[in-house]
């Protein structure tokens, strides 16, 4: 395996303001005003379920992952790939664009949907995240990884949010990618904190809105690429 570590060549990113997300569309990569192109910028692909999808916002302006862009600005590209329903179980790059995308950080953001009660099995979500970080990954041919840990679901009642997830699995699925992450030297960004005690963020329960997504971004901005 290759090593994990997130390099802080985007720190020079720091210099911008960590508040609104800017109309650079995170499945873009045009030209930077300065005139750097495209291709010559570090890659970071973001792959994941409806929540790096976007589901939850009304334009791509509000995804993390544009988010993510507006705060790294010129310094790096940000495209995401997001296939709602997908779980950890079924997350394949051999079937992702992103196979093609040449990445040169990868940022996973799987987990949430694993979290039905119908569904979850930890020694098979554990063989499976093993198996995304030992060869998934190197398909990609990236040279950083980090995993994005499951935000919040906020259930009406009892322990069951919409969509059938979750709080006790939810929380279980944290502590299995958690280990395995360390076994596997992956860096990880606990979107838990980032979204706890704020279930306004979560309309449905287990989405996030704008805000929520743009708590997400400033999360990752903050634990990968901040000085």
């Amino acid at each position: 395996m290759m090593a994990r570590g997130i390099p802080l060549l985007l720190c020079a990113a720091a210099l911008l303001a960590l508040s609104g997300c800017a109309a650079n569309a995170a499945q873009d990569a045009t030209p930077s005003p300065a005139g750097t192109p495209s291709a010559e910028r570090p890659l970071i692909v973001c792959m994941g379920d409806s929540i790096t999808a976007g589901y939850g916002v009304y334009t791509d302006d509000e995804k993390y992952s544009a988010c993510l862009q507006e705060l790294l600005g010129d310094s790096a590209r940000v495209i995401a790939y997001g296939t709602p329903g997908e779980t950890l179980l079924e997350a394949s790059v051999y079937s992702s664009p992103a196979l093609r995308a040449e990445a040169d950080t990868v940022l996973l953001q799987f987990g949430t949907n694993d979290a039905s009660p119908s569904l979850f099995r930890p020694d098979s979500f554990r063989e499976a995240a093993e198996t995304l970080l030992d060869t998934h990954i190197e398909a990609l041919g990236a040279e950083h990884v980090a995993f994005l840990l499951p935000p919040c679901v906020y259930p009406a009642g009892g322990d069951i949010a919409s969509f059938g997830m979750s709080a006790e699995k939810l929380s279980q699925v944290r502590e299995i990618l958690t280990q395995v992450c360390a076994e596997k030297s992956v860096a990880v960004v606990d979107l838990y904190s980032a979204t706890c005690d704020h279930p306004e963020w979560f309309p449905d329960g287990v989405h996030p809105n704008a805000d929520g997504n743009r708590a997400i971004a400033e999360a990752i901005y903050e634990a990968l690429f901040s000085e």
